[in-house]
């Protein structure tokens, strides 16, 4: 779970989560850089990016459930 609100707006490699390298390019292609920024995606509009495939968006769907978040959370900072 979060522990801080602070938590969700650090880039993902200083929080320490770490991706494939195939989810990191879709990330960036979406401009996906926090917790926050995945939490507010939603699993189709991930889809769409290219070589963005189940096992991405499961990967970052495993990630944000390990935070106590899910796709399509509207967190006000």
């Amino acid at each position: 779970k979060i522990k801080s609100d602070k938590l969700l707006d650090i880039p993902f490699d200083e929080a320490g989560v770490q991706f494939s390298t195939r989810t990191v390019n879709v990330l960036r292609a979406a401009g996906v850089k926090t917790l926050r920024d995945l939490s507010w995606c939603k699993e189709i509009e991930l889809l769409q990016f290219l070589n963005c495939g189940k096992k991405s968006v499961s990967e970052m769907k495993e990630t944000l459930e390990r935070f106590g978040l899910e796709f399509g959370m509207k967190i006000i900072k």
